[in-house]
């Protein structure tokens, strides 16, 4: 139900949003129910992608190459098997980073595999150590996906104390003191004694 307020009456502002739960009580403290927070996670939180960009450089010619591989696919180059299994991105408000998870497989004999992360800004963390190739993660791209973090928790209600309904007449100047009241015996005795004059 609403209650319009005008503004030429003398009804205060804040009487008028009161006035709801003063003529509703009951239904008013009913109401009142505790909400759980929404899960979701931290701001910091990497976000997944569904595409890594990878360049790598072929040592013998100098010449180097932009691939776009799908998060779980492969791509080849030459002789060298590229598989992305993760891709994840700062949100935009950090400083922008990448991070893939990469397995790379050389079929030239003697060639170790590798399979660890890769960062654009630190690529001295993941070095695949190959004498023919380089390579290294530039960005990610493609739909938003899950950023592979374990599943957030249920939020818990929290624990609200009972609410009791107001009382059924308040006074919109809060509480009066019973001492205060005109008429109170307090206050009749500590008036001063007035002479009538003579």
């Amino acid at each position: 139900m609403i209650f319009p307020c005008k503004t030429g009456y003398s009804v205060s502002k804040r009487l008028c949003l009161l006035l709801p739960a003063l003529l509703f009580p009951a239904s008013a403290a009913m109401a009142v129910e505790a909400l759980a927070p929404p899960a979701m996670y931290p701001a910091d939180t990497w976000e997944g992608r569904n595409k890594a960009e990878i360049r790598i450089l072929d040592r013998l010619n100098a010449h180097t190459e932009l691939l776009t591989v799908p998060v779980g696919g492969t791509v080849t180059y030459k002789s060298v098997s590229i598989s992305i299994k993760r891709c994840l991105s700062r949100p935009e408000t950090l400083s922008p980073d990448t991070a893939a998870w990469v397995e790379l497989q050389d079929n030239h004999p003697g060639s170790k595999p590798f399979s660890n992360w890769m960062l654009s800004s630190e690529p001295s963390i993941g070095i695949w150590e190959n004498p023919l190739y380089d390579v290294k993660v530039i960005r990610c791209s493609g739909e938003a996906m899950d950023p592979a973090l374990p599943p957030l928790p249920t939020p818990e209600k929290p624990k609200l104390p009972n609410v009791t309904a107001p009382p059924s007449n308040p006074s919109p100047y809060g509480e009066v003191p019973s001492n205060s009241q005109p008429g109170s015996s307090s206050e009749s005795q500590s008036l001063p004694e007035v002479q009538p004059p003579s």
